[in-house]
């Protein structure tokens, strides 16, 4: 079977195609219309409950616990130490 690839292979040389590529546009007003997009409909629709779970694990001093229960759903512990920081600043605020 080995000498039979062997028969198959191309026996010159393949160069890459060349492709130009696309210019990106600035990212900066797009960053800033999605953050504004993202503040609107987290004051429009609230919080969710997992949201509501956390806080009140906040309120009673189980930081390490709330962190533990948003890693488990945000699925990332990057992700779950950004909601907590988020969440305790709507505390202090409150």
């Amino acid at each position: 079977m080995k000498n039979a690839y062997k028969k198959v292979r191309v026996r010159y040389p393949v160069k890459r195609p060349d492709v130009k590529r696309k210019q990106r546009g600035p990212r900066a007003e797009t960053q800033e219309s999605r953050f504004l997009a993202a503040a609107v409909a987290d004051e429009i629709s609230g919080l969710s409950p997992l949201e509501k779970k956390a806080i009140s694990l906040l309120e009673a001093k189980n930081n390490n616990k709330a962190q533990k229960l948003l890693r488990k759903r945000l699925g990332s512990h990057k992700r779950a130490v950004a909601k907590v920081e988020k969440l305790a600043r709507m505390l202090l605020e409150k």
